[in-house]
């Protein structure tokens, strides 16, 4: 069985060729899912913990996920706007 060598070898982030603005977006946007895992892991959502006060009708440790989600799903469309801009 005859190998394919078109394929690549594990993660390829930057593939050859990519803009220097698609970099800085995607490294953005990777440190911003960073922050979030960091925000949302026990010694961080710790401070936020507690029955009071409500946002928007939630607890606090609540609204702080649904905060973090929102931020990184932001960040996924602006990414994805990102990528697709110029092939239009």
């Amino acid at each position: 069985m005859p190998q394919n060598t078109n394929l690549p070898k594990g993660l390829r982030l930057f593939p050859p060729g990519t803009p220097a603005r698609l970099r800085r977006a995607k490294l953005l946007f990777v440190a911003v899912v960073i922050a979030a895992a960091i925000a949302l892991v026990w010694p961080v959502l710790f401070w936020v913990a507690g029955p009071r006060p409500f946002i928007l009708g939630l607890p606090l440790p609540f609204a702080w996920v649904v905060l973090w989600l929102l931020i990184v799903f932001a960040a996924l469309v602006w990414l994805y706007r990102t990528e697709h801009s110029g092939r239009r």
